[in-house]
């Protein structure tokens, strides 16, 4: 009866790491709505009485245009919660930042040895780069009490904008956990029982302030 040795041998560089790594990026999901955390959120710092800097970074799952969006609810929540009516939008500023991880591959061998003969199969894994585009928005608020100043464009009522965004914000929550959206297309009057049409998307709330222009392919 013939006898058949294997042997195999691995020449794969960190690539546990890397396939973990990988793993972890192809289930994640867009930053959600929430506070700054190891995947992104918002964050918040008082200047002075009346005065906020308010900041939100998305990972690399988080369209531009979505980290506007959470950036400028969380501006009008920074001013609901602190007692004022409206904010000015001053300095707002987009960044994109361009980051990678390498997998410098390796090869892997299987040799099968037999009464006179040996068999060597070999694979190999070429070197691979994954990149990818983060977005981070910061800007600075200035908070007021009364209407907002009709004159100033940048100027915006922050019940209005929760009012307005809120249920575009607890859709794309739910987009980024999976969870199918209930969000009704249209409201009932408190008072008269009649349907109104659904509110306004932010871009209509939120005109110019920051760059909400980006790829449609992309939301």
């Amino acid at each position: 009866m013939s006898s058949v040795k294997t042997y195999k041998t691995s020449r794969f560089v960190g690539f546990g790491i890397i396939t973990t790594l990988l793993c972890v990026f192809a289930t994640s999901c867009s930053t959600p709505y929430q506070p700054g955390g190891l995947s992104g959120g918002y964050s918040d710092n008082r200047i002075d009485s009346d005065t906020v800097s308010v900041e939100f970074r998305g990972n690399g799952y988080t369209s531009k245009g979505k980290v506007e969006m959470y950036l400028l609810y969380r501006c009008a929540e920074v001013t609901r919660d602190a007692g004022y009516d409206y904010f000015i939008a001053l300095n707002p500023r987009t960044e994109a930042r361009q980051r990678s991880f390498s997998n410098p591959g390796g090869s892997s061998s299987v040799t099968s040895f037999s009464p006179g003969a040996a068999v060597t199969r070999a694979s190999y894994l070429p070197d691979q780069t994954v990149a990818f585009t983060s977005y981070g928005a910061t800007i600075l608020i200035k908070m007021g009490r009364g209407h907002k100043p009709p004159e100033n464009a940048d100027a915006f009522n922050a019940r209005e904008v929760i009012e307005f965004m809120g249920p575009q914000i607890h859709e794309s929550i739910e987009d980024s956990e999976g969870v199918t959206n209930n969000v009704p297309l249209t409201r009932a009057d408190s008072n008269s029982g009649r349907k109104t049409e659904a509110p306004p998307n932010y871009k209509s709330v939120y005109s110019g302030v920051l760059d909400l222009d980006h790829d449609a392919d992309n939301p």
